[in-house]
């Protein structure tokens, strides 16, 4: 590859790190505001209705969220780290 083409994809890699962050903080912002959400509903709850079904789909959404938000800040990572090595 030559220079120029060179220069060229490292610029389309450097937006599309910078695209990508942007994407990745404000999905996983929007995610972490509706798990925060959802953690208060779930401690606000009368401990009884805690250990019963609304409990248990509330403490599942929660659980969900919070792999989600893992696995997004996962792929980000990985996708950086190999924009960063040039792969």
């Amino acid at each position: 590859m030559n220079k120029k083409r060179e220069k060229k994809l490292h610029g389309i890699i450097d937006r599309l790190k910078e695209d990508l962050s942007q994407i990745s903080d404000m999905y996983i912002s929007e995610i972490q505001e509706v798990l925060d959400e959802e953690q208060e509903y779930f401690d606000t709850m009368p401990a009884n209705l805690q250990e019963g079904e609304r409990g248990e789909r509330a403490k599942e959404f929660i659980d969900t969220m919070e792999t989600l938000v893992g696995e997004l800040e996962e792929l980000y990572d990985t996708l950086s780290v190999d924009f960063l090595r040039g792969e």
